[in-house]
């Protein structure tokens, strides 16, 4: 799509150094996740450049990244464009001395970005005037339950065939400088056809504090786990992340629904203590000390294994990660990978709001973009450098494999299809020699839940079949899966997706 066009469909918003660090082998809960035995971080100071700026927009509070043509897959934006979304932005101008003049703090921005290089030739903000010309919030809340004064801090999206959708978290102002959350809208624009103003919607993915447990907010961060997205083991459910927000922790919470009823509320699950259930009240803790912002993404090593990228303890000094089975985990233990250096310069900073961008993320790496803050408001003023996205990525080292089952250089490699599957499908492999061969299904625990085969093979191409039961003959639950295959020199596994 022309690049104007796709601006256009905004435009109806708007009036006419290096550092590097290790991460050491799993803890013993996460070994059979297969967790990296080591790689490293290091800044993306291209990315971290593209958002510092001293004209117009110069700073904001959050970013998420939208693949306009829905392929969320690593390297996927050169072909697309992205919309990146923000919550509290300065515009205005920057001076030599880095002092901020001539500038207004609005609600919401957004950024198209063409392709996926950091270029800031290929990149526009957004933001709206008001009559008077001032710079005014992209989005305005517009729904029967939106106060006075209500404003939006834009969630994650993502879109679904050519429709936009975001969540919006509605904010009124509560004493001062304070703040109160006050519902969860979805934002809903189409991306082609006639112009037309964004649908706000009021959603149920919004919970108060009930003096029990602290409110829920949704929107925190999306997966699209669908083969539209270029998911490698999609299970056809757009998940949707939120925090449970109790007293000194953030804990993980989860809602799924196929793309094809996004906007109708009734058909959405939640997960609870008892799996998946249409209460939206019944929710599970899948893991803690998480961020307001987050993501969860496949890991770039085709093991079949996903990462939770989040700022511990939502603000803090690590970017940490956990690794899990599912989109739901279970997940490790805490992994830091990355220790922000802007804490130092004053006691006052503070970081947070940390999550990955896999389709801008180069193959094989991932990056992952934190926030800069700080307590002291007029400091925003006297230095405008602190109040902006940063960037870093997690690359292999020295050609370390990202997966420890990784198979033999010259042995037998497993391949799996249909992959996604339902009820069945077919497992190949291919052996230069006659030798014992066994072949076995585990679950994300690493339990077996069917052995496939055991005994000695001929030369030759084998295909084996698994019909998504366990040694029983119980039909297995949707989720994922690994084959792996063994002989006495070599080993292969690969990642099944049965989906229901």
């Amino acid at each position: 799509m022309a690049t104007n066009t796709l601006r256009d469909r905004f435009r109806i918003l708007l009036p006419a150094g290096l550092a590097i660090l290790i991460l050491a082998a799993a803890a013993p809960c996460a070994a059979q996740l297969g967790l990296p035995p080591q790689f490293v971080v290091e800044t993306a100071d291209d990315w971290t450049a593209l958002f510092d700026r001293n004209s117009g927009w110069s700073g904001a509070d959050g970013i998420y990244s939208i693949p306009l043509r829905s392929d969320d897959r690593f390297g996927a934006a050169d072909g697309q464009q992205t919309l990146f979304l923000f919550s509290d932005t300065f515009i205005g101008e920057v001076d030599d001395s880095g002092q901020r003049t001539d500038t207004v703090m609005i609600n919401n921005t957004g950024a198209l970005l063409r392709g996926g290089v950091p270029d800031s030739a290929a990149i526009e903000f957004l933001f709206r005037t008001d009559g008077s010309g001032a710079p005014a919030s992209l989005i305005v809340p517009r729904t029967p339950e939106t106060g006075p004064e209500d404003y939006y801090w834009l969630g994650d999206g993502v879109v679904i065939g050519r429709t936009l959708h975001v969540f919006g978290l509605r904010i009124a102002p509560a004493g001062g400088i304070g703040f109160a959350s006050q519902g969860v809208t979805l934002i809903s624009l189409p991306l082609d056809g006639p112009l037309q103003e964004p649908a706000q919607i009021d959603t149920p993915l919004f919970l108060p504090d009930d003096g029990v447990r602290g409110d829920v907010i949704f929107g925190a961060g999306i997966l699209d786990n669908t083969t539209a997205a270029g998911s490698p083991y999609a299970d056809g459910y757009i998940y949707v992340y939120g925090t449970q927000n109790d007293p000194y922790v953030k804990k993980l919470v989860a809602a799924r629904v196929r793309p094809e009823t996004f906007l109708d509320f009734t058909t959405w699950e939640y997960y609870g203590d008892g799996g998946w259930s249409g209460d939206v009240t019944d929710l599970a803790e899948l893991t803690t000390r998480v961020s307001s912002e987050l993501s969860v993404t496949p890991m770039p090593d085709g093991s079949g294994r996903w990462v939770l990228v989040f700022q511990e303890d939502a603000i803090g000094r690590y970017v940490s990660l956990r690794v899990g089975g599912s989109p739901i985990g279970p997940w490790s233990r805490i992994h830091r990978i990355y220790e922000v250096p802007e804490i130092q310069l004053d006691p006052d900073i503070y970081t947070y709001n940390a999550k990955a961008h896999p389709h801008i993320s180069r193959p094989g790496e991932l990056l992952i973009s934190y926030n800069v803050n700080t307590f002291d408001f007029w400091d925003h003023f006297r230095y405008a450098d602190i109040y902006r996205p940063r960037f870093i990525r997690i690359r292999v080292d020295d050609g370390t494999p990202l997966r420890e089952d990784a198979p033999t250089e010259g042995g037998p490699v497993l391949a799996a299809a249909p992959n996604p599957f339902n009820p069945r499908t077919e497992v190949s492999f291919r052996l230069d020699e006659a030798q014992p061969v066994t072949v076995a299904v585990y679950d994300v625990a690493g339990r077996m839940v069917k052995s496939l085969a055991d005994g000695a093979f001929p030369a030759g191409s084998h295909t084996l079949t698994w019909d998504g039961r366990d040694h029983t003959g119980r039909s297995c639950p949707a989720g994922i899966y690994f084959c792996r295959l063994r002989t006495a020199t070599a080993q292969s596994s690969t990642a099944l997706s049965l989906v229901k």
